[in-house]
């Protein structure tokens, strides 16, 4: 019996170390997905920590005891959270501008938690406590339950695979390892594996998670790089322009200056050359400045 400890146990360890990797890589919650993701780590540490209480305390032989059964009517709520934090995950992901996703959420949570907790449930276990398996209409709830998010999750991911981006594998490598979970469930009931192979599915999911001050530097890098060069381009563009606006001056300015020379001119033109050259100068002298 207490082999059955074993994999939970590792559960909680790899739940701890998750916990502890994602508050070292995210220092601030700005994004909602993060805590949802976040939610989902809490999930799945509280349904180990629930799952050793219940294996413990049936190794003492207290089948009847009611702390086995809330531990285990907790075990699934906690399961059915996990699969709940998924679904929001992606929906805060992909539809950002959803005001309502979190008010559906506690609602749903509050549903889930007053089934789990009202819903008949029992302990299928042999004389020698090698084979215990919860039985109920609480695991049927459960199973039916994280089923429907599931495949709410996958309709959701393959509508949004362009937004989903660098996200679209881990997600879906998730999806598919729940059916897994679910298959071994199903085959092998009294293995308890079960918080151990949904911790390892949030540890696939780490990738996808983004720290906000990390996020931020690489947007003021961009745009550093943007700025530069767009300062290069302004560079190129003035000193094309000066080029272009001081040649036809100098050319009005150097006629002129010829023309004045000529001995032969009435006084008027001479005049008005020695004005063309003056206002060519003060041009030119006023477009030098404003580039």
């Amino acid at each position: 019996m207490m082999s059955n400890l074993y994999i939970p146990f590792c559960s909680l360890l790899l739940s701890l170390f998750l916990f502890a990797l994602f508050l070292a890589k995210v220092k601030t919650f700005k994004k909602n997905e993060n805590l949802f993701y976040l939610g989902m780590i809490i999930d799945i540490l509280l349904a180990s920590i629930f799952c050793i209480v219940a294996i413990s305390l049936i190794y003492c032989h207290e089948y009847d005891s009611v702390f086995v059964e809330y531990s285990n009517r907790l075990e699934s709520f906690f399961v059915i959270n996990l699969c709940l934090n998924l679904l929001m995950y992606l929906i805060v992901y992909c539809y950002p501008n959803n005001k309502k996703t979190k008010i559906a959420y506690f609602i749903l949570n509050i549903i889930i938690f007053a089934l789990t907790m009202i819903l008949n449930t029992s302990l299928d276990i042999n004389e020698e406590a090698n084979y215990m398996v919860v039985v109920g209409d609480v695991i049927t709830f459960t199973n039916v339950s994280c089923t429907l998010f599931i495949i709410i999750s996958l309709v959701i991911s393959i509508i949004n695979f362009k937004q989903l981006k660098q996200k679209i594998i881990p997600v879906i490598s998730i999806l598919i390892f729940f059916g897994v979970i679910a298959g071994i469930r199903y085959v092998i009931p009294e293995l308890t594996c079960v918080e151990f192979l949904l911790a390892f599915t949030i540890l696939i999911m780490y990738n996808t998670i983004e720290n906000p001050d990390v996020k931020m530097l690489e947007e003021v890098t961009i745009a550093k790089e943007q700025a530069e060069r767009a300062n290069h381009a302004k560079s190129d563009f003035l000193s094309s322009m000066s080029h272009e606006i001081r040649t036809p001056l100098n050319a009005i300015v150097g006629l002129s200056e010829d023309i004045a020379t000529f001995d032969n001119l009435p006084d008027q033109v001479k005049e008005d050359s020695k004005d063309i050259v003056l206002a060519s100068q003060t041009l030119l002298e006023l477009v030098g400045n404003i580039l």
